[in-house]
């Protein structure tokens, strides 16, 4: 028989006892807490990722956010524009309020926002950057009563207020500045790209291209999973309902128990089906986890592209340019279809070239080779430690060295001495004493006749002709 819970605190507290209140108790662990559970369904998720909305967690919960928030303007910050496709087809299916998409540049916007007001749409400022002064009113609902009509007052002008308006704003700005006081009337919906939701996004547009009966079952599961979900809670309110109303001595209700007994056994059918999705969901994830890698490199080449602003503020790749450069790598046609890890390594080179070849031709000249540099650092895993720093010249030694080969020129010893102090296994690894090196300081094209070194990666070659033969 099971413990009391008295039992069990005594346990807990007597000296020199083992068993502690966690293992004593027989209740199970709680489910961990989960936002979309809360606010949504399987169902609902799926039609707005139909509509455009992106899959990863990030953005399902911001539209969970604009979708239930209603005390609060939403302020949508979306510089990639991932979701305004599904914002539109979202709202306009609300027939009650007509969808009124205004830019903030509109010569008729003062005109537009009051007949908004007037007549109870859904008013979506977009390329705002801030709230502006005549919007206030609006945002902290300052009615006043006319008669029997609410009134607003919209920068000179006083108009009706239709209970069904509402009202919304859009930036591309990725950092807009919000004074306090709008800041307080506002709810900030950041839809900023993340490393973690771009991965996913193109995991589903990859999946999508190989395997697209991957993506289907899913869906297909997730909707089949909602279903029993559905019909799981229809029972348990049945189940309630007939309790309730149920007359007399309960005992001898003899429609009554019949009726539990089916409800039992109909519940019993529901999650045994419930667990066997479960253990088809999880197979079909490991199936998806394949194409992961190729999907982690596209999302990490993504934001070493965006770094490229901070060379000069002209470098701005926009997402969908690079959503349709992803696209465009996933048509080619490596002659693996077979073997799929052998494409996504293909893949994987060939996005890296086509990507370089796409940014390379906004770029000046004089920037490339740093683009290429760039690329190199972020996608490769080459690197030893402080090889890096060496090569970009974050790391310096004396100007003096202490086994500086004698047919170096003499320019080149604090080169070696930072060779020698940062790396010096490599410059052990060399023999620098062998015959091969006085051709190496004597060749027009220094890199093709280095001497052959066990264990040397192309990377640390780099490196010794940079310290060598900085000519070259």
């Amino acid at each position: 028989s099971r413990p009391s819970p008295r039992t069990c605190a005594r346990r807990c507290s007597t000296p020199g006892r083992r068993t502690t209140w966690t293992s004593a108790t027989w209740a199970p662990p709680p489910a961990p807490f989960s936002f979309k559970r809360l606010m949504s369904t399987e169902s609902q998720l799926l039609v707005w990722k139909s509509m455009g909305l992106p899959a990863d967690d990030l953005s399902q919960e911001n539209a969970l956010v604009i979708d239930n928030g209603r005390r609060l303007v939403p302020f949508i910050i979306d510089p990639a524009s991932v979701c305004l496709g599904w914002l539109k087809a979202t709202l306009e299916e609300d027939k009650r309020r007509p969808l009124e998409v205004v830019p903030s540049q509109s010569p008729r916007f003062v005109n537009q926002v009051e007949l908004s007001v007037r007549f109870g749409k859904t008013l979506m400022l977009v390329e705002v950057d801030r709230l502006e002064p005549m919007l206030y009113p609006l945002a902290r609902r300052d009615l006043s009563n006319a008669g029997p009509r609410l009134a607003v007052r919209v920068g000179d002008k006083v108009v009706d207020y239709n209970e069904n308006f509402r009202m919304l704003l859009v930036t591309r700005s990725p950092d807009p500045f919000l004074p306090p006081d709008a800041a307080a009337l506002l709810t900030v919906v950041n839809f900023t790209v993340t490393r973690s939701g771009l991965e996913n996004q193109l995991l589903g547009s990859t999946i999508q291209h190989e395997q697209p009966e991957l993506e289907k079952a899913k869906s297909a599961m997730l909707k089949r999973e909602e279903d029993f979900k559905v019909q799981l809670a229809e029972l348990e309110r049945k189940l309630l309902e007939e309790l309730a109303t149920a007359e007399g001595d309960i005992l001898e209700n003899t429609v009554l128990i019949e009726s539990l007994a089916q409800t039992k056994v109909k519940s019993r059918e529901i999650l045994d089906a419930l667990e066997e999705q479960r253990r088809a969901s999880e197979e079909l994830d490991v199936q998806r986890e394949r194409y992961r890698s190729f999907s982690g490199r596209g999302a990490k080449l993504y934001f070493l592209l965006e770094q490229m602003a901070q060379v000069n503020g002209m470098y701005v790749f926009g997402l969908g340019e690079f959503l349709g450069t992803f696209r465009s790598v996933l048509e080619l046609d490596t002659g693996d279809s077979g073997d799929t890890e052998r494409r996504l390594e293909r893949l994987g080179h060939s996005l890296v070239q086509t990507v370089y070849r796409f940014a390379a031709r906004a770029m000046f000249k004089a920037d490339r080779l740093l683009f290429a540099l760039h690329l190199v650092k972020g996608m490769s895993d080459m690197f030893l430690d402080k090889e890096w720093e060496v090569f970009v010249g974050d790391l310096v030694g004396g100007d003096r060295a202490r086994d500086f080969p004698s047919w170096a020129a003499a320019e080149h010893e604090p080169a070696f001495s930072t060779l020698e102090t940062h790396l010096p296994r490599l410059v052990e690894s060399l023999e620098l004493g062998g015959s091969g090196w006085s051709r190496f300081a004597a060749s027009p094209e220094a890199e093709r006749d280095l001497p052959t070194v066990r264990g040397l990666s192309a990377w640390q070659r780099v490196l010794v002709v940079q310290a060598l033969r900085p000519d070259r």
